[in-house]
């Protein structure tokens, strides 16, 4: 899985790119003491000027949820049950109609809610809406409480 993020992580062109990838296997490190069937990851991402950012790294699997919150600012790490534990999804989105046609304009930012009352946000500029419609579509929507 790193390769993919490393590769993926080069296309867009974040400000501290060597940074977020030592920060990212730091991160995958750290999960794989817990937890290694990741079938997906998402890394939110915001611009600042025309400077990318990453935020949030986030690993699936068919049953959990590990999310690092702040991959610079802190090494706080959070394990969510994902079966069935989504109370809540709120998507917003601004140039972003069609998945498969980001643009430089299109943010996605969404917020779901799980039962234990933790709250996760991916936010996410350009062609990363489209990795973050992914992961809604996979993971968030069908794990809503009905």
């Amino acid at each position: 899985m790193i390769d993919q993020i490393c590769s993926e992580i080069s296309q867009w062109e974040f400000a501290r790119t060597e940074e977020v990838l030592q920060r990212i296997h730091q991160c995958l490190q750290d999960a794989m003491r817990y937890y290694n069937s990741f079938t997906d990851y998402f890394i939110s991402d915001f611009l600042q000027g025309k400077d990318r950012e990453a935020k949030s790294f986030f690993l699936f699997s068919e049953s959990h949820l590990i999310v690092f919150p702040k991959i610079f600012d802190q090494d706080l790490m959070q394990i969510l049950p994902l079966q069935k534990q989504v109370q809540f999804v709120e998507i917003k989105k601004k140039s972003f109609d069609d998945p498969m046609q980001a643009t430089l304009k299109s943010r996605y930012l969404v917020n779901a809610t799980f039962l234990q009352h933790q709250s996760v946000e991916l936010k996410s500029s350009g062609t990363n809406c489209s990795k973050a419609f992914h992961i809604v579509q996979k993971y968030l929507i069908p794990n809503l409480l009905v």
